[in-house]
């Protein structure tokens, strides 16, 4: 039995050096001599292995083997009636449910762990109950469920002066804010949650929390009053260059791109199109070198962007024209973005001004716009090929995309859609 115990804490060690090849190993072994004989020293041994071993795989993003163990120690935790560790592989079980997207599965053993735990008035365990069901419902996109098990555990977490807890559950109700886009509450919890990290530094949760704090300040910016924007942006801009700074300490190159794309949209918002481009121009051929598909059109876009508006139509072209030909290499091809870039592809076109080209790219999006039932999009495309068709003096055509387009913003009730339809069908008859 001391073996057995030996090797759980090799193990543990293992783990802890992020060496999960040994840990696995120490704990398989562990395991072995544990299962060797029936008593209760050793099924509480075996206990133990299977847990620590569920943890590893867990770990390793081995999510099936991580069940296959947390299911045997909860049978076995039952078996001896142990409340404790009952109440502990649930959760554990919970977690893992979760990572596997069986969400039901993961609900009911997470509320089973909360009741154990507050029947053994385990308010540690009580928070990580919370929380975990707090991250359940926000990957179900349910965000105001979530930030009522968040509050629950940064609650509980404060009553214990758990500093681990109140960071993880700020950091939690940060992210569920974002996702509600409520961004005063998003900067109320970031400021929290980076207060907290002095005493339990996490760089990476610090990273993400100046990603979303910079973001807030930013939004807020561009649809707050004339008198605070230029605050709000500033702020932006001091988090991402944090955000950057960080990143580069910690070598997250990913996390460097992401906050020099941050900085860039914050000049941008600024007035500031050159800084910006020299930002993005940093990022992207930072991404290049990671090989990051995603990361490298964000990138692209981006810079397409900041070329519309400075004119650059050509440059722009040439960004949205790389960014299509990396996203239709995809294995998993985001249409939505596809539809996106093709667009923009138009409008380019449109400024340069190259008008044949233009409508071919506005046509592939208005069919990309049809299969995705996205009619407000579809509209808005009606209109932009609408008015390229009377550039190209197609007025018979322009009328028919005209009246398509005005019958299509009578029934959506967008009066501005249809002001510019009707426009348009003004010209193409004057020209008819």
């Amino acid at each position: 039995i001391g073996e057995s115990h030996a090797l759980t804490n090799l193990g543990l060690i293992s783990q802890a050096q992020v060496n999960m090849t040994q840990a696995l190993n120490y704990h398989q072994r562990s395991l072995s001599i544990a299962q060797t004989r029936q008593t209760p020293p050793y099924q509480q041994a075996v206990s133990i292995a299977l847990n620590n071993l569920g943890i590893a795989h867990f770990s390793n993003g081995d999510y099936t083997q991580a069940l296959h163990c947390h299911q045997q120690r909860l049978h076995i935790s039952q078996t001896l009636e142990d409340l404790p560790s009952q109440m502990k592989t649930l959760g554990n079980l919970g977690s893992t449910y979760l990572a596997l997207g069986k969400f039901d599965d993961a609900m009911t053993a997470l509320n089973q762990c909360l009741t154990h735990a507050i029947d053994l008035n385990d308010i540690q365990l009580q928070g990580y109950a919370n929380g975990a069901l707090g991250t359940a419902h926000a990957v179900q996109h349910q965000y105001e469920q979530a930030i009522v098990y968040h509050q629950n555990h940064l609650a509980l977490a404060h009553t214990i002066q758990e500093h681990s807890g109140q960071e993880q559950a700020l950091s939690n109700l940060c992210g569920a804010y974002t996702a509600l886009q409520q961004f005063d509450k998003v900067i109320e919890y970031g400021q929290q949650h980076l207060a907290l990290l002095h005493d339990t530094p996490n760089p990476l949760r610090a990273i993400d929390t100046l990603s979303r704090l910079s973001r807030a300040h930013r939004i807020l910016g561009q649809t707050g009053c004339a008198n605070s924007a230029s605050t709000h942006f500033e702020q932006a801009i001091a988090y991402s260059q944090r955000q950057l700074a960080l990143s580069d300490k910690t070598q997250q190159p990913k996390e460097m791109v992401r906050a020099l794309l941050s900085l860039g949209q914050a000049h941008d918002c600024q007035g500031n199109p050159h800084q910006a481009q020299r930002h993005q121009e940093r990022a992207l051929a930072i991404s290049k070198t990671l090989k990051d598909t995603k990361l490298t059109c964000s990138c692209l876009w981006d810079l397409g962007l900041t070329h519309d508006q400075l004119g650059n139509f050509e440059k722009a072209i040439e960004h949205y024209q790389q960014q299509l030909t990396l996203e239709q290499t995809e294995k998993e091809q985001d249409i939505r973005s596809q539809f996106a870039t093709l667009n923009n592809l138009g409008e380019a076109y449109f400024s340069l001004p190259n008008y044949e080209q233009a409508l071919s790219h506005f046509q592939q999006a208005l069919s990309m716009a049809e299969a995705l039932n996205d009619r407000f999009s579809y509209l808005r495309l009606l209109n932009s090929v609408g008015a390229t068709q009377l550039y190209l003096n197609c007025p018979q055509q322009a009328r028919l995309t005209c009246e398509k387009a005005i019958l299509l913003a009578q029934s959506l009730k967008d009066t501005q859609a249809e002001e510019k339809a009707r426009y348009n069908l003004d010209i193409s008859i004057q020209q008819l």
